[in-house]
């Protein structure tokens, strides 16, 4: 993945360290790739915690579960507010 952001950059992070320089030389392989990994350990750890968060406090806060499977157009800012 990094070689292919090399030659053809997206709009994404992954673009973003793959082409990332200090002092005019590319990041070292080893110091990219730890980069890499805490981008996406830390988004799997943030949506999970959430996830897992938001379905706690609808196990115990029925009455919004069941205000929320009534009325689906609250979904968005559910799902918001969990993130958040």
């Amino acid at each position: 993945m990094v070689e292919e952001r090399r030659k053809h950059p997206t709009n994404d992070f992954a673009s973003i360290i793959a082409n990332a320089k200090i002092g005019g030389v590319p990041l070292p392989a080893l110091e990219l790739l730890c980069y890499l990994l805490v981008l996406v350990v830390a988004g799997n750890e943030t949506t999970r915690n959430a996830t897992s968060g938001g379905l706690l406090a609808f196990i115990e806060n029925p009455k919004q579960f069941r205000r929320l499977k009534s009325n689906p157009t609250l979904i968005k800012t559910a799902v918001e507010e969990i993130v958040r």
